[in-house]
């Protein structure tokens, strides 16, 4: 989506975005996978974890409307934020007539917590400006 709106191409989405995903910082799963890895006081041992941000439950159209009013505040995309659009294109068309897919995925990370004592520390916000910044200072490499 971010190259979309760097490069002045329409965001689209199938069946309108209305699908909900949880969206988890990289470094906020690196933390968790290093945490099952380590497996301190073998807590870890034949267990199965979800690793990621229940807090960041959006659906894939409120992501790329947050994605653009982020980038509005990088002058050098503001711009082209300024002029993406957005376009429903219907599941069939972009997938094939047999694709089905799961209106809402999110995981619990409870088992990681009281075993672990992980948790995800990132907000959708601060991980799309994350995101945007490092575009903004390498895209041009």
């Amino acid at each position: 989506m971010l190259y979309d709106i760097i490069y002045r191409r329409k965001i689209s989405l199938v069946n309108g975005g209305e699908q909900r995903r949880s969206f988890t910082w990289i470094g906020d799963g690196i933390e968790g996978l290093t945490a099952i890895i380590r497996n301190e006081g073998n807590k870890a041992d034949s267990e199965i974890f979800n690793i990621g941000n229940p807090a960041n439950n959006y659906s894939v159209k409120e992501l790329a409307e947050l994605l653009i009013d982020e980038a509005k505040k990088f002058p050098k995309f503001r711009e082209a934020a300024e002029a993406t659009e957005l376009e429903i294109i219907p599941a069939s068309a972009y997938y094939g007539k047999s694709y089905d897919d799961m209106q809402n995925r999110l995981p619990s990370v409870k088992k990681m917590e009281m075993k672990l004592g992980w948790k995800p520390k990132t907000g959708m916000r601060e991980m799309l400006n994350k995101t945007i910044e490092w575009y903004a200072e390498n895209e041009a490499r």
